[in-house]
């Protein structure tokens, strides 16, 4: 679709707007890291970055959706904002997923029945705290190698996420396409730390949506093996620990689990409020 065919209203961004997109959706970073993060590393003007925005009566913008690849993220300062209006405009594009804070998406949720919304908990981190020790236990990590993972071994990434239940589904059949976006998303500027036993990566936790200010932690897992032994935590807190020492002024990371929800705290990180995914066809 040609973008002189957007709905009223409705117009790309230009990158001479980059500094007021960016102080409009900083007044939330931490809803806001992939929008921040996807404009600092790709601009306004190329092709793999996209911000569609709807202009406010008075100055500024009513909403604003950003377009990476097959997704999509929402943001408005207004709580009560035209879903309506927005989901004419999604309507005219195809995407994956939409993402955002959770109250925005639950207004467009209406307009797509049958469509999968998830909600998590976003969690803030400002200062690494020190895992404390394991009492009575020996190092966790004994035997085991640790390393962050070059992109030419996104394979093995995908690979442990193919046999944790909670993401199986997600990579069954498409093993292949996946490492390969895993791969490009790595040689941008994506960071993940793993253990290994021998040559088999059995722990392990990423960063993305790298900027200025932040990053996102990610794609914590165990293989079902090593679970109980910590190595989740540890990988969690050195990544954050060297993410921090980056000159980060704060992470953040979304879970559903309580006791993933645990474990975070114990490192640090706050929960500051609700994230959601939309998943739906969008028409057109």
């Amino acid at each position: 679709m040609s973008e002189t065919q957007l709905p009223a209203g409705v117009r790309r961004a230009t990158g001479a707007e980059r500094g007021e997109i960016l102080s409009y959706v900083g007044a939330q970073p931490e809803y806001n890291l992939f929008i921040i993060g996807d404009i600092e590393n790709f601009g306004l003007d190329g092709g793999d970055c996209a911000v569609f925005v709807k202009d406010a009566p008075g100055g500024g913008y009513d909403w604003l959706v950003l377009e990476y690849m097959g997704d999509r993220v929402l943001y408005s300062h207004n709580p009560d904002y035209d879903a309506a209006e927005v989901f004419g405009f999604l309507q005219t594009r195809s995407f994956r997923v939409v993402s955002g804070k959770y109250s925005l998406l639950q207004r467009l949720y209406a307009y797509y029945p049958g469509a999968r919304l998830s909600r998590t908990y976003l969690s803030r981190l400002d200062r690494v705290e020190p895992l404390p020790p394991r009492q009575g236990e020996e190092d966790p990590a004994a035997g085991l190698g640790f390393y962050a993972l070059a992109p030419d071994e996104a394979e093995l990434l995908i690979g442990l996420y193919c046999q944790l239940d909670e993401w199986a589904a997600d990579y069954a059949g498409r093993e292949a396409q996946a490492a390969a976006a895993k791969r490009r998303e790595m040689e941008r500027g994506d960071r993940t730390y793993g253990f290994f036993d021998g040559d088999r990566l059995v722990a392990a936790a990423s960063a993305t949506a790298g900027n200025s200010r932040s990053a996102m932690v990610v794609g914590v897992g165990t293989h079902p093996d090593y679970r109980g032994r910590g190595l989740a935590s540890l990988a969690v807190s050195r990544l954050c620990r060297d993410l921090m020492k980056e000159g980060r002024e704060f992470l953040c990371l979304c879970y559903n689990n309580p006791a993933a929800g645990r474990i975070y705290h114990r490192l640090g990180f706050r929960e500051v409020g609700e994230y959601g995914m939309l998943r739906a066809e969008a028409k057109g």
